[in-house]
């Protein structure tokens, strides 16, 4: 790291801000102390990542009100926020997955979104959610007053939305 940064065409001020946030960063990534950046720029993007620790830690332990709460925060990072929005399908829980359907009503798009290359919908269908997994193949709920009930293994999707390629139709099976 030390020769990258002193490799790069930057002024001492920023090399050493991001010397010294690498070393406290890399304290933390084991498990240290995450000690806070003198540097204002890589402090407030430091205090973001830790926010979206906190929303996967919650997500991971059931803490759904605290998850609820901060998840939002990342709906303008559309990456980030399918990222956040996969974790919750898999979760399987019913609030998280109402956020999702909410949010992806919201904001049709995030059906397009990718995290990590890869899309809702193959979070969703590997996570067995056809709730979700319909919603974002045909831009529309199941049914009016379903609650979710459909999150868990055996689920399969075959073929494309009619809405995203007309004349196709997509075959969701349980089982």
């Amino acid at each position: 790291m030390e020769a990258t940064l002193d490799a790069a065409p930057l002024d001492d001020v920023t090399r050493n801000a991001l010397r010294h946030f690498f070393s406290r960063s890399s304290a933390y990534v084991i498990g240290g102390d995450a000690a806070e950046s003198d540097h204002e720029e890589l402090a407030a993007r430091w205090s973001e990542q830790r926010v979206l620790d906190s929303v996967i830690a919650a997500i991971v332990e059931s803490r759904d009100d605290e998850t609820l709460a901060l998840a939002p925060r990342f709906a303008s990072r559309p990456s980030v926020f399918v990222g956040s929005l996969a974790r919750m399908v898999q979760s399987g829980r019913a609030r998280l997955i109402h956020f999702v359907i909410d949010a992806t009503e919201s904001d049709p798009s995030l059906a397009t979104r990718r995290f990590a290359g890869t899309t809702l919908l193959h979070f969703a269908a590997g996570a067995g959610c056809l709730d979700v997994v319909a919603l974002l193949m045909t831009g529309s709920r199941l049914g009016p007053g379903e609650t979710v009930t459909r999150c868990g293994p055996g689920l399969s999707v075959f073929g494309t939305s009619q809405n995203a390629v007309p004349g196709f139709a997509a075959t969701i099976r349980t089982g």
